[in-house]
């Protein structure tokens, strides 16, 4: 009887080993994959910051001749934080290239259709800031770039859902192949 009992307690201590050896694997296997997610998650939303940034900057330069002091020393500043805001879109293009093709090209696109929707806008601004810095803003001067980071947001939650982001991908490409080029970029400014 003692051998039945001694053979029985092994193989209990032996269950209970194996299932807290598979729980701290499952949950190191989680704990790797919701850290990957999270680091995703700031990567992508840095994109969208990045462009609110460089809307952000649209509206420094209209208000630029409101502030005292010398405008050329306030354009030099300008002119740097665009460089510097330039220079971090590209490198966060690159990390984007190389973490999710698809996903680089759709925050490219972003960019592209960004700027060439507020290109004039921000050549006005440079040559016609407002007079005082408590103006209002006329509605036509004023950026919105809702839209464009809506679409960019919804392919970064494509992207982050394991289930559709083999489907994403195949959307990404179809919106530009089949609809030949017709962004939903261009409809979203």
């Amino acid at each position: 009887m003692m051998e039945v009992a001694s053979f029985l307690g092994g193989l209990i201590n032996n269950e209970i080993i194996r299932i807290l050896l598979g729980s701290a694997i499952l949950s190191s296997v989680y704990n790797h994959f919701a850290e990957k997610r999270k680091k995703r998650v700031e990567l992508y939303s840095r994109g969208i910051f990045l462009i609110s940034e460089r809307a952000e900057l649209y509206y420094r330069v209209l208000r630029r001749g409101c502030h005292k002091g010398s405008s050329n020393c306030i354009d030099k500043e300008l002119i740097e934080e665009f460089h510097k805001n330039q220079s971090q879109i590209i490198e966060h293009k690159a990390l984007l290239m190389v973490d999710c093709g698809w996903l680089g090209d759709s925050y490219s696109e972003c960019f592209r259709c960004f700027s060439r929707n507020t290109a004039d806008k921000f050549r006005q601004a440079w040559r016609s800031p407002l007079k005082m810095e408590w103006d209002e803003v006329p509605e036509d001067r004023r950026i919105n770039v809702e839209g464009l980071l809506k679409v960019y947001a919804k392919d970064c939650r494509r992207k982050l859902n394991p289930t559709t982001s083999m489907l994403a991908k195949l959307r990404f490409y179809q919106r530009r192949i089949i609809k030949h080029g017709h962004s939903p970029y261009d409809r979203s400014m």
